[in-house]
């Protein structure tokens, strides 16, 4: 059946839309896809992820590739696909005489995949829009994620960060406050640095931290946290003269970021000699030990702020692992005496 004469017409603009947007610059495209990004208030941590991968992206596209320009209705899977192999080349240590190196391309497999989602789910996103015509997500697979385990602190490395603060001084005690909120809650770095003065219930023990997606949690606080965070206000964050509702504030007033955080990290790793240092660490590290110490899935997702149960129920297996590696083998071939 023929169609009529109105509907030609929209069918008509439909496609002008199309054709113009699929002839919009590769690079312009990003930057609304960012803007978007920011506009659903995600995290700094995720804007900074897509970035970052799209701009490696665009420089594999002019560089290796030598597309210097390319617009919208160049994108498709073949182009992610030849993208993939590029840098899936550039990870390749395993010949390396380097054994530092070897080690990274265990690693790479998981940085791979990870480099691909982004593109991928930039492809998705021009999809939805009407920039492309191609079903990335379905024409373009990731490769499945590598399980690796996450280092687990000794006792002895844990009293070794903690030595590093001197918390007879401001930033000492401060930094001292950090690590411990990281550690024996698992709190992620802009949830430590967003931590407000009203936040902190002394009389109740307990403290309200912002999660992610605007939600919140009540946290307890021990003993030796309370009288830290006591210590703190009293000696130095009360005596600020300044407008900021922030917990923790640098020694000129300012309030601290996620990369104040990720800096006194990077300091620490220097120190302590631990290489993978760092916020997320110590939430695994935080995550395992809750568990080790008794609580099941439900109760870890709760504090580690999930939705689903099914990174909680992974650190339940991990925990469980440990176990199984602290209690040590009793064969059942040594029961029957067999030798």
């Amino acid at each position: 059946m023929p169609k009529k004469k109105g509907e030609q017409k929209v069918h008509m603009r439909t496609a002008l839309k199309q054709k113009q947007k699929s002839g919009i610059k590769l690079k312009d495209a990003i930057d609304l896809f960012i803007d978007e990004k920011e506009a659903q208030n995600l995290s700094e941590a995720t804007i900074r992820y897509y970035r970052d991968n799209l701009k490696r992206f665009m420089t594999c596209l002019n560089v290796e590739i030598g597309m210097s320009e390319p617009i919208c209705k160049e994108f498709n899977a073949a182009l992610i696909q030849k993208y993939g192999k590029i840098i899936k080349e550039k990870m390749k240590w395993k010949d390396h005489p380097d054994p530092v190196r070897q080690k990274d391309e265990k690693k790479s497999k998981n940085t791979y995949r990870t480099y691909l989602n982004a593109v991928r789910v930039f492809g998705n996103w021009l999809y939805r829009n009407g920039y492309i015509e191609e079903d990335i997500l379905n024409s373009v697979k990731l490769p499945k994620r590598q399980q690796t385990m996450p280092k687990l602190l000794t006792n002895d490395e844990i009293k070794k960060i903690f030595m590093q603060f001197d918390t007879k001084t401001e930033i000492g005690l401060r930094n001292w406050l950090i690590v411990r909120l990281a550690l024996d809650m698992g709190l992620r770095e802009k949830s430590i640095a967003t931590l407000k003065l009203a936040s902190i219930d002394f009389e109740r023990g307990t403290i309200l931290v912002w999660l992610k997606g605007d939600k919140y949690n009540m946290y307890p606080i021990d003993k030796v946290l309370k009288e830290k965070l006591r210590k703190y206000l009293l000696l130095y964050r009360n005596k600020k003269e300044t407008a900021s509702k922030n917990l923790f504030l640098n020694q000129d007033g300012s309030e601290i970021t996620t990369n104040t955080i990720r800096q006194m990290f990077k300091r620490l790793k220097q120190k302590t000699g631990i290489k993978e240092l760092g916020c997320h660490m110590l939430r695994h590290n935080f995550a395992t030990n809750y568990v080790l110490m008794g609580h099941n899935s439900e109760e870890l997702k709760y504090m580690l702020g999930h939705t689903t149960s099914k990174m909680s129920e992974h650190y339940v297996h991990l925990a469980n692992n440990v176990r199984l590696m602290n209690a040590g083998h009793d064969s059942y071939l040594n029961k029957i005496n067999v030798k």
